[in-house]
């Protein structure tokens, strides 16, 4: 085999591995896919995936994301918060506003849901500071409706109220 053979055949199977090593796993595509109107299934798809099996970084970002949307819409405890930690380290990386923003909502609601507010509320204001009016509306509508409700259970009403109607705002734009 000549000098030159070899270096094509490296190169093409590096590709291949390249390729292979980036491209979405089929299952969290899957799983996205059915996170709207089925998130128990998705949540499935999501546990049924091994570690081993998302190798790029993009992809386990992908993944913390889908699980805590997962569990969350399902009503379940946002757990390892190191997935979700690892998230928004790469989506700060990446520069993936959106995410990042998404990210920042359901770490901030695992504060929440641990009464713990400042921090909650911190992560919120960070993920709306990121987001954009015309790209996140529901996501801002979540947004300013934890924020409300986190006020309301300050006895902050003033501010649950305006907060409450910014939601309500952002929730008829999303339709």
């Amino acid at each position: 085999m000549t000098r030159f053979t070899y270096n094509i055949c490296f190169s093409i199977l590096f590709l291949i591995l390249f390729i292979s090593c980036n491209k979405t796993p089929k299952e969290l595509i899957n799983a996205e896919k059915l996170m709207q109107d089925h998130p128990d299934s998705a949540l499935k798809i999501l546990q049924k995936i091994s570690p081993t099996t998302v190798h790029s970084e993009k992809n386990k970002a992908f993944y913390g994301l889908l699980l805590f949307q997962a569990l969350d819409k399902n009503y379940l405890p946002l757990k390892p918060d190191s997935v979700i930690t690892f998230s928004i380290k790469y989506y700060e990386k990446a520069n993936d506003k959106t995410k990042l923003a998404t990210c920042y909502l359901y770490k901030g609601r695992m504060y929440y849901y641990a009464n713990n507010f400042e921090n909650a509320t911190e992560l919120y204001f960070k993920a709306l500071d990121i987001s954009n009016d015309n790209d996140n509306s529901e996501l801002i509508g979540k947004l300013y409706s934890d924020l409300a409700e986190i006020c309301f259970y300050q006895k902050e009403y003033k501010q649950a109220r305006k907060k409450h109607f910014e939601s309500r705002k952002y929730f008829i734009k999303s339709n």
